[in-house]
């Protein structure tokens, strides 16, 4: 769907400039990062408004070291000492799913860099990378940081705590 494609990537260059809504939002704390809403204006407009806009889905921004000032761990070395934040990027496909009791939502996360990481693959390459929202990142993360998360992840999607927790209720 282009228009999800297109608030993603929305999204991504507002957390880049440092400015906007979005960037607001992660700066104020756990409970404002976790689902963005799209919002289309549908005022003042002549021709009825096509779909697409009204059925983008809503994007978690997982982003810790501008909300919780929280150097992401890296998943091989188990350190944030050798993490270059300045280096970071995103990906250019769409990010995972999170699926919920009623719903599904996407989390977005950077790639961070493990600068002269110690086990990286290969000695041609001088650094390691990896998702903020790796498991084996949030494994090392603060008590904190870990309940703020407040998802279970897999490879190719994760769920949230109110389906795990319905989840091992009811199997």
């Amino acid at each position: 769907m282009p228009e999800q494609k297109e608030f993603i990537e929305h999204l991504r260059r507002n957390v880049d400039a440092k400015s906007g809504l979005y960037w607001d939002a992660l700066r104020r704390g756990p409970e404002r990062w976790k689902r963005i809403e799209c919002v289309h204006p549908a005022a003042g407009i002549s021709s009825p408004p096509s779909r697409g806009p009204f059925i983008v889905r809503v994007v978690s921004m997982w982003v810790p070291h501008i909300s919780y000032d929280f150097t992401p761990h890296c998943p091989k070395c188990e350190s944030n000492k050798r993490v270059d934040l300045a280096k970071s990027t995103w990906d250019k496909w769409t990010p995972p799913r999170v699926f919920g009791v009623s719903d599904y939502w996407y989390l977005d996360s950077p790639r961070y860099y493990c600068v002269d990481c110690p086990k990286r693959t290969s000695v041609k390459k001088t650094c390691t990378s990896f998702k903020g929202s790796d498991p084996l990142s949030i494994q090392h993360a603060t008590p904190e940081v870990k309940l703020l998360f407040g998802y279970h992840l897999a490879k190719q999607y994760a769920v949230d705590e109110e389906l795990h927790h319905y989840l091992t209720i009811k199997w």
